[in-house]
């Protein structure tokens, strides 16, 4: 049996960190939790940002492990590799900086944790409506230091970008466009996705942004789920998700159709 790789199959953080821990003991280049993978990321670090980048791995004790899977990391990496970066404050508790965010921001801000298995993301139109849900956010954390997450909101077109990687060589699997509309008093429901060509001006703008992305997180090998919103000014990231394509899989037949298959 020859191991060549580990790779999370949900979403999950606590399937992220065992894939994580699993590579780093087996020493497969799937691990996206070794500091030296910053040595092959193209873009400069600054060392006043080090420091925020990374988390003692309880599996390894005495060891660093980069937190990439973290919403707020991947934004400042975005940011300090110079990339379009969302603006946002991020903390454990209503302190100044959230404050400030909510008093001084545009609305509608997004609140949401800083990982998605945490808890809701939520569209919120008034300071009050994102102060109650920072807070709700926060009590359900159970007294572990749940870090949410304030964020500008971005409009444009919501599409998602696959890849995988090796070696740290990127190769497009497909680019979607969500199909959301209003449903059940909802803005935004999700109906489906729709294919986008990859010829496509759309795809023209986007890929070459995620690749960019992909390198600024360090990720070198494996699958990728991008999720970017295609504004005026160019696409921004909204999260990178370091795995395959969730969806329990129920896009792979088209996707092997319209590609000819894997």
């Amino acid at each position: 049996l020859h191991i060549v790789g580990c790779i999370p199959g949900s979403g999950l953080t606590r399937a992220s960190r065992l894939a994580d821990a699993l590579s780093a003991k087996l020493g497969l280049p799937t691990c996206l939790a070794a500091p030296s993978s910053y040595s092959a990321c193209s873009s400069p670090i600054s060392a006043a940002l080090l420091p925020l980048l990374f988390l003692a791995a309880s599996e390894s004790p005495g060891k660093m492990m980069m937190d990439v899977r973290n919403k707020k990391t991947q934004q400042n990496l975005l940011k300090a590799a110079g990339l379009r970066s969302i603006r946002q404050v991020c903390a454990t508790s209503l302190n100044t900086s959230i404050t400030h965010f909510l008093e001084n921001e545009k609305y509608p801000i997004v609140v949401k944790p800083a990982y998605k298995s945490q808890g809701g993301i939520k569209l919120c139109r008034t300071k009050s409506e994102a102060t109650d849900h920072f807070l709700d956010l926060i009590s359900s954390g159970s007294g572990n230091n749940v870090e949410v997450i304030c964020q500008e909101y971005l409009r444009g077109t919501e599409l998602i970008v696959d890849h995988v990687t090796h070696r740290s060589k990127h190769k497009t699997c497909m680019v979607w466009k969500y199909d959301k509309r209003p449903a059940n008093g909802e803005r935004g429901v999700y109906f489906g996705m729709i294919p986008v060509e990859s010829n496509s001006h759309e795809a023209s703008l986007v890929i070459p942004y995620v690749r960019h992305c992909l390198e600024a997180l360090g990720v070198q090998n494996g699958p990728s789920h991008a999720e970017c919103i295609l504004t005026a000014g160019g696409p921004v990231l909204v999260e990178l998700n370091i795995r395959a394509h969730g969806g329990d899989g129920s896009w792979s037949h088209l996707a092997k159709a319209l590609t000819g298959g894997y």
